[in-house]
């Protein structure tokens, strides 16, 4: 098989790649700012670092 029909095939999917690509690195963002926000509640003494980190991964998923 010629390389231009293998790009032809690569060609199909990278739109689907693309949105699972970008899917992915929002969720990896929301994950980040939820682990910052848990760790800044945590080290400020907050007896409940979870809610505030809960809502800082909402804010960043909305």
């Amino acid at each position: 098989m010629d390389r231009g029909a293998n790009l032809g095939r690569y060609s199909l999917t990278q739109s689907a790649t693309d949105r699972f690509n970008g899917k992915l690195k929002t969720l990896n963002d929301a994950i980040d700012q939820w682990e910052k926000a848990w760790e800044k509640a945590h080290d400020d003494g907050n007896d409940t670092p979870t809610c505030s980190a809960r809502n800082t991964a909402r804010r960043a998923t909305s």
